[in-house]
């Protein structure tokens, strides 16, 4: 496989009432580390699961080593707690265009994953809740690393690894924030911003997206940036 198209998930393939994650998120932190925090005390859209625990816990004034101490058992128990009663209660919707882009990536052999700042549990469970998780193999997610270039970085090395990808084939990671953007660049991918979230296409092209989209309904169009017409750049060695 000569090409990997990485998406990021809230916003970018789904929409969802985001409660249910918060909830999740604030009843681990409680149980965890015993403290009420407020993941909406800090501007969160494109960060990771593990930036926003350390953001927040921060400003409650826990020292990092405290708070890296016990992150993964905070992230593993928000990713329970979300799958035993998000799914159930949360409204989750495919954005337009998403299932017919993925069966034309996957007919025209293209490898398909994910980056996102969920951690694993959460986005698989949000995936299956509309249908499309098994669309998805290599992946970066929010509980491994808090950076999210870093992300792109172990999502190409799984597919290297893991799904045979090439490594000097292209890259591509699409995404509705000016971070998704900035994580695929940081990481030497192309990147496509698509003005499904809170940001225009002028704003993602602002951020450095090599490419836009309003939405990812047209999937010719889609389809001609990612199989020829554009030139992905070679990441970097993870």
């Amino acid at each position: 496989m000569n090409t990997l198209v990485l998406f990021d998930v809230d916003k970018t393939l789904i929409r969802i009432d985001t409660s249910e994650h918060r909830d999740a998120f604030h009843a681990a932190i409680l149980k965890v580390y015993g403290v009420h925090a407020n993941m909406a005390d800090v501007p969160h859209d494109g960060m990771t699961d593990r930036q926003i625990l350390i953001e927040v816990l921060r400003r409650k004034g826990l020292a990092d080593a405290e708070i890296r101490r016990s992150m993964s058992e905070c992230t593993r128990l928000m990713g329970e707690i979300f799958e035993a009663n998000g799914t159930k209660n949360a409204r989750i919707a495919l954005l337009h265009g998403v299932r017919e882009l993925l069966s034309a990536l996957e007919r025209h052999g293209v490898l398909v994953g994910l980056v996102t700042g969920n951690v694993d549990s959460i986005a698989a469970a949000k995936l299956r809740a509309v249908g499309i998780r098994e669309h998805f193999k290599p992946g970066g997610f929010g509980n491994f690393d808090e950076v999210r270039a870093n992300l792109v970085r172990m999502a190409v090395s799984s597919a290297v690894n893991d799904f045979g990808f090439d490594r000097s084939g292209r890259v591509f990671v699409i995404g509705d924030t000016p971070r998704d953007i900035a994580a695929g660049r940081g990481a030497g991918a192309a990147t496509i911003g698509v003005a499904t979230g809170n940001y225009s296409e002028a704003e993602l092209k602002a951020a450095g997206a090599d490419f836009t989209l309003r939405d990812l309904s047209d999937t010719a169009a889609a389809l001609s940036i990612i199989l020829g017409q554009s030139h992905g750049v070679a990441p970097q060695k993870p």
